[in-house]
């Protein structure tokens, strides 16, 4: 069976439940749900996801770029960046999340 785990890397509590609730309705289970970058990389190592959803303002990450670089790197865990900014990493979903939007970027890796 395939790992469809999802680890959400998000500071803002209500993106991060409307995020959870979403991925629930899509079938997608939620391993983990934390604001900061240290339980980010502490949870990636602990639950292994398939994928990381990782917000733009995390705690203790001045960069969330080089946060979800080094995620890819050092776990070979794929990352989509939620950001609101107008410069956009590659994977990326804008803010305030839509749900196709969301549904569609996640089924990309799945």
């Amino acid at each position: 069976m395939q790992n469809r785990k999802i680890l959400i890397a998000e500071s803002d509590p209500s993106t991060a439940k409307i995020v959870s609730k979403l991925l629930g309705e899509f079938g997608y289970p939620v391993v983990d749900v934390v604001t900061s970058n240290g339980a980010a990389f502490t949870s990636a190592v602990k639950y292994k996801p398939a994928l990381v959803l990782l917000g733009d303002k995390l705690e203790g990450s001045k960069n969330y770029l080089s946060s979800g670089q080094m995620i890819i790197q050092y776990f070979g865990i794929p990352v989509i960046f939620m950001t609101n900014e107008d410069t956009y990493p590659q994977e990326f979903i804008r803010k305030p999340i839509q749900k196709d939007e969301l549904k569609s970027t996640i089924d990309l890796f799945f």
